[in-house]
């Protein structure tokens, strides 16, 4: 391989992605930008390893003058297309399951949210609870309705998407589903309720202390 041919071939991997990351998300983002530059990187390497450096259109005959110069010109060209489409070939499958993956990503942050205000709903109906009746509700179905009914789910895939309350006399040691209250008097935790499991949230932590 010729030293224009190896300059062009990096220069094309380069360039070639900023058009594609433009399309992508309409902002060019350096991340995304990374990724596809370091897939033209393994491309140009792999198709070394396998010509061995010596690709097919430059086994052409030396020429000189002007028809030189025109054979110059259109290897040149042809290096910075083949990097080029190869590069973006290449780069949109990756982005794409980038694309599939972060929506998936972003779906489930939304659910941990909508679990962590949902438990605040209920803390916060127990808290009403206790201020006019003096006690923690025995459980959160009998005469907790008329506080709130009815009770919203854990909606974060892990737990279930589900409102079914298990009593118990401390936090969750094992992952489960919907919520855990601790309905024991004598226990520390009297009138709390927990996400009832360890699970872990896109965010690696356990859920239990939400």
């Amino acid at each position: 391989m010729k030293l224009q041919d190896l300059a062009v071939a990096i220069i094309a991997m380069f360039i070639a992605p900023v058009g594609f990351v433009l399309l992508w998300d309409g902002h060019g983002t350096l991340r995304a930008l990374l990724i596809v530059i370091a897939t033209g990187l393994v491309v140009f390497i792999i198709n070394l390893y396998i010509k061995k450096g010596n690709l097919s259109y430059d086994q052409s005959p030396k020429t000189s003058g002007f028809k030189g110069i025109i054979t110059l010109i259109l290897r040149t060209l042809w290096t910075g297309l083949y990097y080029g489409v190869l590069t973006l070939f290449f780069g949109f499958l990756i982005m794409v399951g980038i694309y599939l993956y972060s929506e998936r990503g972003s779906l489930e942050r939304s659910r941990e949210g909508a679990t962590k205000g949902n438990l605040s709903s209920i803390r916060a109906s127990i808290a009403i609870y206790y201020s006019e009746k003096g006690v923690f509700p025995d459980d959160l179905t009998t005469s907790f309705t008329s506080y709130l009914y009815p009770i919203p789910p854990a909606k974060a895939t892990p737990l279930g998407n589900s409102n079914k309350v298990v009593l118990v006399k401390a936090p969750p040691t094992e992952k489960g589903i919907g919520w855990a209250y601790v309905n024991d008097p004598k226990s520390v935790y009297y009138g709390n309720v927990f996400v009832n499991s360890i699970a872990t949230d896109t965010k690696a932590k356990s859920f239990s202390p939400y």
